[in-house]
């Protein structure tokens, strides 16, 4: 999973694409999620904080050769404390992850969080999410939601929300962006959706802490 602190347009690309991690995309967070010190997987370029894993949350098998965080609860997450404010008044940034639902764990309509800057008292940044019989779709999709961050919540009508329902136990690639007036959803390299924004700089330099998981989710990220 990584994040980027300005967007970049994202073509229809073959299943094993990979950004080149190269300074000059400003990457501004990149977990690999391929090995842990203790309980801490580290961002390998050592920009933004490290990862801390709670619960039974565990590296496993993931895509290819590589490993992958594995989640099965809402007690299994990975937690970025401290950032370094890598994203504190961006006008712009993208972020990018391969996921594995394995299992939605509910019957009832919900927006689950797979990465995202979260607060509490209703502050958030945004969340890439996976969402089931709520904001207007039927079944399961993909969703970006984006906030300004300062004590704003995450709403349906700033999300966009993917047409495709989701795969199970298949890996999707996700990316997703956002760049002042609008955000934008990828799946699989596949435009999605956009919807438009009434901000132009993020304001979250509050410490809102950059979460993976903390959901009810059998889910694994790579």
């Amino acid at each position: 999973n990584y994040v980027l602190n300005q967007t970049y347009s994202v073509a229809t690309v073959p299943a094993h694409w990979i950004l080149p991690l190269s300074t000059d995309y400003a990457m501004a967070g990149y977990w690999t999620f391929e090995s842990l010190n203790s309980n801490t997987a580290a961002d390998v370029r050592g920009v933004s904080g490290n990862a801390v894993l709670y619960g039974e949350a565990s590296l496993e098998a993931g895509r290819d050769a590589g490993k992958a965080l594995h989640f099965k609860s809402a007690s299994d997450f990975a937690v970025v404390e401290n950032d370094k404010g890598v994203l504190d008044s961006a006008k712009a940034f993208t972020v990018e992850a391969w996921v594995n639902i394995q299992n939605l764990q509910s019957d009832s309509a919900f927006v689950k969080n797979i990465v995202g800057k979260l607060g509490f008292s209703d502050s958030a940044v945004f969340s890439l999410s996976v969402l089931k019989d709520t904001c207007g779709i039927e079944g399961s999709a993909f969703g970006f939601f984006i906030a300004q961050g300062s004590g704003d919540s995450l709403r349906c009508e700033s999300a966009a929300i993917s047409r495709a329902a989701v795969e199970i136990g298949s890996w999707t690639y996700l990316a997703a962006s956002w760049s002042g007036d609008s955000a934008k959803l990828y799946v699989n390299g596949k435009f999605e959706a956009t919807v438009a924004t009434d901000f132009e700089v993020l304001v979250g330099e509050n410490g809102i802490p950059l979460y993976f998981g903390k959901e009810n989710l059998n889910l694994l990220i790579d």
